[in-house]
């Protein structure tokens, strides 16, 4: 987290302050020096992927690295919001009645069915009380158009609100942040940011997959053996199981035999740390795994 919160303000610094050379190009100079950049004051963060027994590790840890990420950086303090959104949940909302749904066409049997009652919610539901938690802020969104099935609205918890973000403007926000999503023209059932890291978790086990399907390539992981004094396995707790796998997860994260040739390469004075070529993100791409 330390390190990809700082690679992406480095890359803002990049596309917000070009050289003076660059800047020749145009009859006005740019007035921003690029030795001494103005850092983004305010920081939006979604995540997706944890459940609620984790949210107090979460703000514990990861917000705690994004914060000093940016400040050992920027060398001022963090205004972050940070939004955790799920889907995995048995919360449905439906349409009580026919002008609060939509109508469709539908095939069944080979034969198609026209002006079809959907019986989903339309897209814009919030439900902000009742079946929502107690604290911290939380709502329940409707942002998609279920053509299949029962739709599923995406739970969003906020667990830190540094940009002081109204209660209103936050569901306002998240419901515009679904239609940004590059491979839909409509909207999708969570934010947009969210649902690009995980586009970006299935892009790393097609990096992993060589390593996965070879059972001799390095690294391996060993499962612990311990004994007691008397020769005898013991049981391995939960968490020295978990402290195993986190060791080894940051050891195959450092393997550039897993990761391709391009990594571990010096690139503006960093180590790049992408398995893809570095000139990818030559253009205005924000990809960071």
């Amino acid at each position: 987290m330390y390190s990809m919160i700082q690679e992406r303000l480095r890359t803002w610094k990049k596309w917000n302050y070009k050289s003076a050379d660059s800047s020749n190009k145009s009859k006005k100079k740019s007035k921003k020096d690029p030795n001494n950049p103005e850092w983004p004051a305010n920081m939006i963060f979604f995540r997706d992927g944890i459940s609620e027994s984790q949210f107090e590790d979460c703000i514990e840890h990861e917000i705690q690295q994004i914060k000093k990420a940016y400040r050992e950086l920027c060398g001022q303090e963090l205004e972050l919001t940070f939004i955790v959104c799920g889907k995995r949940h048995h919360t449905r909302f439906y349409a009580t009645e026919e002008n609060q749904t939509y109508k469709q066409k539908l095939t069944i049997d080979n034969q198609q069915i026209f002006n079809a009652i959907n019986g989903n919610v339309q897209p814009g539901l919030l439900v902000t009380s009742v079946v929502t938690n107690p604290e911290p802020f939380n709502f329940f969104l409707q942002s998609h158009k279920a053509i299949k099935g029962t739709a599923r609205s995406a739970h969003y918890h906020v667990l830190e609100n540094g940009m002081d973000l109204s209660r209103e403007c936050l569901p306002k926000l998240t419901m515009m942040l679904c239609y940004a999503f590059g491979r839909s023209t409509t909207g999708v059932s969570y934010a947009a940011p969210a649902y690009l890291a995980d586009r970006l978790c299935e892009r790393g086990r097609v990096y992993l997959r060589p390593w996965l399907l070879d059972p001799d390539m390095e690294p391996k992981f060993k499962v612990l053996d311990q004994k007691d004094a008397n020769g005898k396995r013991t049981r391995i707790s939960e968490e020295e199981m978990n402290e195993a796998k986190a060791k080894f997860a940051e050891t195959l994260s450092k393997t550039e035999s897993v990761w391709g040739k391009h990594y571990g390469k010096d690139v503006d004075g960093q180590k790049w740390k992408n398995p893809w070529r570095p000139n990818l993100c030559e253009r205005d791409g924000m990809f960071w795994m």
